[in-house]
Formats: C-alpha cells, sequence, structure tokens
C-alpha cells in the first residue's frame, strides 16, 4: 500500500542497467557503473521497503548485493587473471547462494500460503439492537 509509484523506480533501473554497455564502452567503466546503479537503487528499495512482507524486501535486498557481488567477481577475473581459483569460488559462493535464498523464499512462501490459519484478522459482531 502507497508503493505503487516503485514500479517506475523498477523501470527506471532496467533501463540504465541496459544503457551501460550501449554508452559506455571501457569495461571497467562499464562495471564501475553498473555497480554504482545497483547500489543507489539497492538503497532505494531499503529505504521505501516496497513490499509487503518484511522477509520479501529483505531476499529483494539480498538478491541485490548478491548481484553486485557476482559483477564485482567477474570484473576481478577480467583484469589479471591473479587469483582466478578464489574469485571463482567466490563467484559460485554467491551463485548457489543465492539459488538457495531463492529456494528459501519459495518454501517459505508456500508454507505461509498453504498453512491453515485458526485466527481471524477481523471480527464482525452482528446484534440486534
Amino acid at each position: 500500500p502507497g508503493r505503487a509509484p516503485y514500479g517506475v523506480v523498477l523501470l527506471v533501473r532496467g533501463v540504465l542497467v541496459c544503457f551501460v554497455p550501449v554508452f559506455i564502452r571501457d569495461p571497467s567503466s562499464q562495471t564501475l557503473l553498473l555497480l554504482i546503479v545497483l547500489g543507489v537503487f539497492g538503497a532505494v528499495q531499503q529505504r521505501l521497503a516496497p513490499w509487503r512482507a518484511e522477509v520479501a524486501n529483505f531476499i529483494d535486498g539480498a538478491m541485490g548485493m548478491t548481484l553486485q557481488l557476482l559483477l564485482v567477481c567477474g570484473w576481478s577475473l577480467s583484469s589479471d587473471g591473479s587469483g582466478a581459483a578464489t574469485i571463482s569460488a567466490v563467484g559460485t559462493a554467491a551463485f548457489i547462494g543465492a539459488f538457495v535464498l531463492g529456494l528459501v523464499a519459495l518454501a517459505v512462501s508456500l508454507y505461509l500460503h498453504l498453512r491453515p490459519w485458526r485466527f481471524y484478522e477481523y471480527f464482525l459482531c452482528h446484534h440486534k439492537a
């Protein structure tokens, strides 16, 4: 409620992410600018908390940070190749962590959706006066 304009924020983020490689040719500058864009929009997402469930806001922020970590790992691999085994291990762990985080989010969502509720959110009282 009250966060309907957040769709515009997501649209602007998507457009900026798509146009960074089009207008900037240097890979280092592209990576740096993408990190800035993702960081700024991640901070906006955490400040606005657009999703109704607190868990969804947390998972969205965690996925954004994982994307930034993968971007940094790719950037590190593209520079000189030193420490490639460590960087690839961190990148693989970040990818597996994001996948597991997505599975946990799906499992929690299904559990909350299928769990029988005992209590009503509202109590309606109809009496004759």
